[in-house]
């Protein structure tokens, strides 16, 4: 049996502290993914359809979702740093919105060898 994690538990800690450091009244977050280098001086970049359809298509957040990850964190980093409200407006847009997110993803064409510390994905989540 697989293992289903849901997408508020599935970020390293540091960034469930994130959301306290934008500004009031932020609007729109810009973030990209890139190796910072390692065992290999190439990466090839493959399955961004899957990743999109796995995480972001759909239901992609509960209030379950949103009630256990809000529990792990508090015992985990002994405060409430989740972004409890922030997750929960995703639930109601995307219940208005028909399940769907406002992402816009642009990337490096699929199954190309790059350098690493170069950006092959980045998105603009819109709220």
């Amino acid at each position: 049996m697989m293992l289903v994690v849901s997408n508020c538990l599935h970020v390293c800690d540091c960034q469930v502290t994130h959301h306290l450091q934008y500004p009031p009244n932020t609007s729109v977050v810009y973030s990209y993914f890139e190796s910072r280098g390692g065992k290999f001086d190439e990466v090839l970049f493959f399955g961004l359809q899957y990743i999109l359809k796995h995480w972001l298509v759909g239901p992609v957040v509960t209030q379950k979702n949103i009630d256990e990850a809000k529990d792990v964190y508090r015992s985990h980093l002994g405060q409430d740093y989740f972004n409890e409200d922030g997750w929960k407006y995703i639930v109601k847009v995307t219940l208005l919105l028909c399940c769907r997110l406002c992402v816009s993803v642009h990337m490096l064409a699929v199954s190309i060898r790059s350098t690493c510390n170069v950006s092959y994905i980045t998105r603009n989540v819109l709220s």
